[in-house]
């Protein structure tokens, strides 16, 4: 609605917008992505920035051979089908230490202690005596 309000367009002219908005969010780089686009991170593809169609890239300066070209396009595809895992591998481990982080710092704020209990320690369990609505305990 924003973009639509700023352009002056009206409400019915909505649906022709959205595929930009689509585009602008998906190249746009994000913090919990470790500043990388969704599509950079689904596909390993750097992604053009919708707006650098309107920038000149210059003079065109060397022109490749045919065969130049197919050599870098089967060193891209390669490049390319490997990316996604590395990328993947590190947008996991970042999410899950910012997810470490989040929980030590919750714990710390509430006072939350980890239990230290090990396969074999003897705990005491509340069982809820169905019958007579009062807890047992049990070893």
């Amino acid at each position: 609605r924003a973009v639509a309000a700023e352009f002056h367009l009206a409400h019915a002219d909505w649906p022709q917008i959205v595929p930009i908005i689509q585009s602008i969010f998906n190249t746009s780089p994000v913090s919990r992505l470790g500043w990388k686009s969704p599509l950079q991170v689904m596909t390993g593809i750097t992604p053009v920035r919708p707006l650098s169609a309107l920038v000149p890239h210059g003079e065109v300066k060397h022109v490749e051979t045919v065969d130049a070209v197919r050599a870098r396009q089967c060193i891209q595809m390669s490049t390319l089908q490997s990316a996604p895992e590395g990328i993947h591998r590190d947008t996991d481990e970042r999410v899950t230490k910012r997810r470490k982080r989040a929980i030590e710092k919750h714990n710390f704020r509430t006072n939350v202690s980890v239990r230290n209990i090990e396969i074999g320690d003897f705990v005491l369990c509340a069982l809820l005596d169905r019958t007579r609505d009062k807890l047992q305990c049990k070893w």
